[in-house]
């Protein structure tokens, strides 16, 4: 696969996820950067604002934008952080682990159908071929490679 079929595969996923996360959020008047910070907090629970905005490639103010709603929504709590003040932790509250377990119903009945004609071992190879991928992705400094004169 070259690049511009790994890009398009890329854009297929990313409009399949944000096709699920669209539809499992409009009850809940929720856009897609607020589930998906929601999913991060999920994960990672007592997380940062500033780590968010790193994992999610976002600038901090549209996550703290998005955090506001979540917590007005009372999906998370944030809390300040005893070794540093001005800092804020970020915590889910029992209505974002309730829709995570939607969520997660969701996406394995999604895993199911397009999982259905592969073994087990060709979907464990896949998982650690998207690993390294992601792995490669995250040793990047996006930035700094943009501005080199290779690009």
């Amino acid at each position: 696969m070259n690049g511009e079929n790994f890009i398009h595969f890329s854009v297929i996923l990313y409009r399949s996820k944000k096709k699920i996360m669209q539809y499992l959020l409009k009850d809940y008047n929720l856009n897609y950067f607020d589930g998906m910070l929601m999913l991060e907090v999920l994960h990672t629970p007592g997380v940062s604002q500033q780590r968010l905005a790193k994992i999610m490639l976002a600038n901090e103010s549209g996550v703290a934008r998005g955090l506001r709603h979540l917590e007005k929504s009372a999906f998370i709590n944030r809390q300040e952080d005893p070794d540093n003040r001005r800092r804020k932790l970020v915590f889910p509250t029992t209505k974002a682990k309730d829709f995570y377990h939607s969520f997660n119903k969701l996406v394995n009945w999604w895993n199911q159908k397009i999982f259905k004609n592969f073994s087990n071992q060709e979907i464990e190879s896949l998982m650690d071929l998207l690993q390294r991928v992601e792995n490669a992705w995250n040793e990047l400094n996006v930035p700094d490679f943009m501005n080199e004169e290779e690009v």
